[in-house]
């Protein structure tokens, strides 16, 4: 966490370019992805994820933006203390919203609606029940540095997701253009989210895709 709170800081010394944010579609895979949890009897960890997603912004009137994203990773792996073993598990998560950028600035904050749906596939024939969802919300806050060639960017807020508990989530990432309107893009996403109990979940993404830009 404190790498990417670093990253946001970098961002902010960074010049950023006299133009407005523009809309785009992100079309990513996830070729790494891990969840951990952690209680007071110790540490779990699904790993060996990977996946896909989507990601849209439209721009409106007055700087308003809409914005809108799935992702759904699939893990296969389970490791403790005892050691590690074959497991299946699904994560499923949905979000939409709108925010505001700050005219010119590389500033922006959003208010997000999120979904989030956790299945323990391979216990299912044993242990009902095997899959978890609820809604909550995020409020988050961004910045980017953007020139004709590439883009930095960041975003750091609150996510609070009813069972599976509240906590930090940061972003940070980077595009390379192929054009005004194309780009190619890696990012990392971390999710913490604590719940009533004092169980704690981290849910980690390397993401890698296309973005397409357009105009309001």
């Amino acid at each position: 966490m404190r790498s990417g709170m670093k990253a946001l800081c970098a961002l902010l010394l960074a010049p950023a370019s006299a133009m407005a944010q523009d809309g785009f579609l992100d079309l990513f895979y996830v070729p790494k992805a891990e969840i951990e949890l952690t209680d007071s009897s110790g540490s779990l960890t699904f790993g060996d994820g990977t996946g896909f997603g989507l990601r849209g912004r439209a721009m409106l009137e007055g700087g308003l933006f809409l914005q809108g994203e799935f992702q759904a990773n699939e893990y296969d792996s389970i490791e403790d203390s005892s050691g590690s073993a074959d497991f299946r598990s699904e994560t499923k998560i949905l979000r939409g919203g709108f925010g505001i950028t700050a005219g010119e600035s590389p500033l922006y904050g959003m208010l997000e609606f999120i979904k989030q749906e956790l299945e323990l596939t391979d216990a299912c024939p044993f242990v009902q029940p095997c899959s978890f969802d609820d809604t909550g919300y995020g409020v988050h806050v961004g910045l980017q540095s953007r020139s004709e060639t590439s883009q930095l960017y960041g975003q750091v807020g609150l996510v609070d997701v009813g069972d599976f508990g509240n906590g930090i989530e940061f972003l940070v990432g980077g595009a390379i253009n192929f054009s005004p309107t194309s780009a190619v893009f890696v990012e990392y996403r971390s999710t913490t989210q604590e719940d009533d109990s004092g169980a704690e979940a981290e849910f980690t993404d390397f993401r890698a895709g296309l973005r397409l830009r357009f105009g309001r």
